[in-house]
């Protein structure tokens, strides 16, 4: 028999005639169709379709049009939603990370409410220094150490920005803050300079930025895993949820610490989920986020997802923005994952990421860095192909 949740029971009362029974559910998260089946299967008031987008995807479709949005940087879309500040009182979003709740909160008013998120870890051989995190300060010195040049060459490195895009990623949100007014002015003065800082790093670490692709090019043909192993390598920095999905004979050979470059814990990705002005059925969408909300949807969909680790990781591909899900419930499906569930304090500010990032970063600006810091000749206009980029991709949510 399904189950019929107190919201639900309450509109049966209420007059069911009334009630609108569809919802459309749209998101960039493949892992959410497991949520929207479930929905479905626990009650029989609504009947709630799924809209699968990938970011990046070319297919122009207003995420505006449906009731409700999961998405990744969906916060640079808050003033396109609902207030949802008749919820702060729930147990779940009462449970959320602070610095995480901060990220669905414009001014005063609750328009996001954060579900999951990624952080980065540092994959090594045996944990440095003996404690939870690992610090960009730490790894600097680890690394330096690691290495060994012989006959003008590195055979043995520690590390180096150019080998993890979760690195640059992680190091550039830590620096948002001041990046995004640039992008605003179309000045890229601020990337550059940060681009900068580690050209200078790879120069003093690793001997210059030649010794450093002269290593890559020997070595780095086989996964990092393998030469962190076999000893070539010392570190690389991953998500969270990659190290969930290795293989056991893998990750048992392995150790991760969280990374912090600045003060905190820093997000490479947060998922959020919210209801849209133009939502053609805000009531449904509330009895949704409702169900969704409560402890037992959480522990039903870990009870699904769990048969199938090899495809995803714990809650829609991250850990729980709530920290009492992960200290909870999490565990009781991945044991492991005990010892690096961050506490509250341990966050530091998050990005304030800007609309369509996700697409931006991945597809312009982290090649464009990336090429930067490895060639010493870079000569790119910045913000003349962020202009360019942005007349070829316009914004779905202003189609």
């Amino acid at each position: 028999m399904k189950k019929i949740y107190p919201a639900l029971l309450f509109l049966l009362i209420s007059g069911c005639s009334q009630v609108d029974r569809s919802l459309t559910i749209y998101s960039d998260s493949s892992e959410v169709a497991e949520l929207v089946n479930l929905f479905n299967q626990t009650q029989s008031l609504y009947e709630a379709s799924f809209i699968y987008k990938p970011s990046g995807n070319k297919e122009m479709i207003n995420p505006g049009q449906n009731d409700i949005i999961f998405e990744n940087g969906l916060h640079g879309y808050m003033e396109k939603m609902k207030s949802l500040d008749d919820m702060r009182e729930n147990i779940f979003v009462k449970s959320i990370y602070p610095e995480i709740l901060k990220t669905g909160i414009l001014e005063t008013s609750l328009k996001l409410i954060p579900l999951s998120l990624d952080i980065p870890v540092v994959l090594s051989k045996e944990k440095q220094n003996g404690k939870k995190f690992i610090t960009w300060k730490d790894l600097t010195l680890e690394s330096k150490e690691f290495n060994i040049l012989k006959e003008g060459s590195l055979i043995q490195s520690g590390f180096s920005p150019l080998w993890s895009d979760s690195f640059l990623s992680t190091y550039y949100h830590t620096r948002i803050h001041t990046l995004i007014g640039e992008m605003d002015d179309i000045d890229f003065n601020d990337f550059i300079r940060t681009g900068d800082e580690l050209i200078l790093w790879i120069n003093d670490i690793n001997g210059s930025i030649e010794l450093d692709h002269g290593f890559s090019e020997k070595y780095r043909y086989i996964p990092d895993y393998r030469l962190i192993r076999e000893g070539r390598t010392a570190f690389t920095v991953i998500p969270l949820s990659e190290w969930a999905l290795l293989p056991d004979n893998i990750s048992r050979e392995l150790e991760i610490q969280p990374l912090i470059i600045d003060g905190g814990l820093q997000s490479l990705k947060i998922l959020s989920v919210g209801i849209p002005l133009t939502a053609k059925n805000p009531e449904g969408a509330k009895v949704f986020l409702t169900w969704l909300l409560e402890e037992k949807t959480w522990e039903d969909y870990l009870l699904l997802t769990g048969r199938n680790r090899d495809d995803s990781f714990a809650f829609l591909g991250g850990i729980s923005s709530s920290e009492t899900l992960n200290t909870k419930i999490l565990p009781k499906t991945y044991p492991w994952i005990e010892p690096y569930i961050p506490r509250t304090g341990e966050f530091d500010r998050q990005a304030d990421l800007p609309p369509q990032w996700i697409f931006l970063w991945k597809d312009l600006l982290l090649p464009m860095i990336r090429e930067s810091i490895s060639n010493p000749l870079y000569d790119r206009d910045m913000g003349k192909e962020y202009e360019e980029w942005l007349l070829l991709h316009p914004d779905a949510w202003e189609s």
